[in-house]
């Protein structure tokens, strides 16, 4: 399965390209995710996010029309996403739970 994420900064694509190595495809666009670019993940069922992303209602709908069911946010933030919408679409949110005290300065 491919995966594609939106908003990947360049330090990222590295690490999430070996999170994934030998288990997804990974497709890493530096563009964030909005109700214009929403359209570049049709046919892809997981979406990963990240907290500059807009995934308003608009956006999700455009995003569940296109087959995605998984949205994972690379962040412990979620506000930027509106859950009521991503529920009444069928669509299932994840996101980190909680960072290391050791890795946040």
């Amino acid at each position: 399965m491919e995966i594609l994420a939106y908003g990947v900064q360049a330090d990222e694509r590295p690490l999430l390209a070996a999170a994934f190595e030998g288990r997804h495809a990974l497709r890493a666009l530096d563009v964030f995710l909005n109700h214009d670019t929403a359209p570049l993940a049709v046919g892809h069922p997981v979406v990963s996010s990240s907290v500059n992303d807009v995934l308003d209602a608009e956006t999700l709908g455009v995003l569940a029309t296109g087959g995605t069911k998984l949205i994972a946010q690379r962040s412990t933030g979620f506000n930027n996403i509106d859950l009521d919408a991503a529920a009444e679409l069928g669509l299932t949110v994840a996101r980190v739970s909680y960072y290391s005290p050791y890795a946040v300065a």
